[in-house]
């Protein structure tokens, strides 16, 4: 369902990204608690701000979601072993329904990067785009991959390849630990083909502070993968085993909700009315737990990761301002039923 609201106005669209980007919610975090989780470098104001400013921008664009959820601890259906410490953060996405021009046709665009970094707040990334070639292998190291394809690589992270950063583990231990036909099989598979098939054809990876998104993705895409490196860098939220600092679920909607949500504000021309705002993660688990409420949702996810409150101190920042009341109450709704369903039976 897709709510509309009539606006034409330009600067409307830019207030609108301001109050739901993450550098207006780090400001209203401005109490204590919120500080010792938050890096230095930021400053505070009062939440007054955030209410002021959505108070003067009534309009919110509404932009699309994806729909497809991977089990961020491994990988479903792997015709091989599952990883035993993935950290490896799905990219499922929706294809952009924007003019090729938010496609990726042949290789990264490092001023888009540099451009989707300063919207984010996020200071440093790397970046490897899986190109659409079958010489490219699981086991292929970063430094065999076409110079365009890759973005800010360390020298230690160019010698890795796929393989590697996915089980943190050198090609001969894999071989050791798995087995030479578990090897042969990632020695066979291109690069592409893997993400594409088994991580929906991008991921953020938290150990390698790394995205690795397959050629020809949206855009969108490439920016929620980044807002994940955001998530990490200001906050060290991630998912993966022993890597895991929050519930995936609060994870996803506080990304796409501060991060991911800022696409369609700097990258689209359609008017507002005609873009769909994102409120659920995975339709099929909202619609329950019509019992609980907001206050049952924090008490409990404060109690399984203490990062889990943080993230939603900043997620209701963004419900609870004006400009966001539109969406607000059933985006909230869907991550309290979405959140339940992913702890059940834990």
């Amino acid at each position: 369902m897709s709510l509309h609201i009539k606006t034409r106005s330009h600067k409307t669209k830019e207030k609108v990204r301001k109050v739901v980007s993450s550098d207006v919610v780090k400001k209203n975090l401005a109490n204590e608690e919120s500080r010792q989780f938050n890096d230095k470098r930021h400053d505070f104001v009062a939440q007054s701000e955030l209410q002021k400013c959505a108070h003067k921008s009534p309009q919110v664009k509404q932009l699309r979601i994806f729909q497809k959820v991977i089990n961020a601890a491994g990988v479903t259906g792997i015709k091989g072993p599952v990883s035993a410490v993935s950290s490896i953060v799905e990219v499922p996405q929706k294809k952009s329904n924007s003019s090729s021009l938010d496609i990726f046709q042949r290789a990264l665009d490092e001023n888009k990067i540099d451009r989707y970094k300063q919207i984010l707040g996020l200071n440093s990334v790397s970046v490897v785009e899986m190109p659409n070639d079958k010489q490219i292998k699981v086991t292929s190291s970063f430094s065999t991959y076409p110079a365009p394809n890759v973005y800010n690589l360390s020298g230690d992270l160019a010698d890795r390849s796929l393989l590697n950063i996915e089980f943190l583990k050198t090609d001969e231990q894999v071989k050791r630990e798995f087995g030479n036909e578990a090897y042969n099989y990632y020695d066979n598979t291109s690069a592409y083909s893997y993400l594409k098939d088994f991580q929906g054809g991008g991921a953020y990876v938290s150990t390698s502070k790394l995205v690795v998104i397959c050629q020809g993705e949206a855009d969108r895409a490439l920016m929620h993968e980044m807002g994940h490196a955001e998530q990490h860098e200001r906050l060290d939220a991630r998912m993966g085993g022993t890597e895991t600092t929050t519930n995936q679920v609060i994870l996803e909607y506080h990304n796409f909700i501060l991060n991911e949500n800022q696409y369609d504000l700097v990258e689209t021309e359609k008017p507002l009315e005609e873009i769909d705002m994102r409120t659920f993660y995975n339709r099929s688990n909202t619609g329950k737990h019509k019992d609980k409420n907001w206050g049952d949702l924090c008490a409990d996810a404060k109690n399984r990761f203490p990062l889990n409150e943080r993230l939603l101190q900043e997620i209701k920042i963004v419900l609870d301002s004006k400009v966001y009341a539109p969406w607000a109450k059933k985006t909230a709704h869907n991550l309290i039923s979405e959140y339940y369903e992913s702890i059940a039976g834990k």
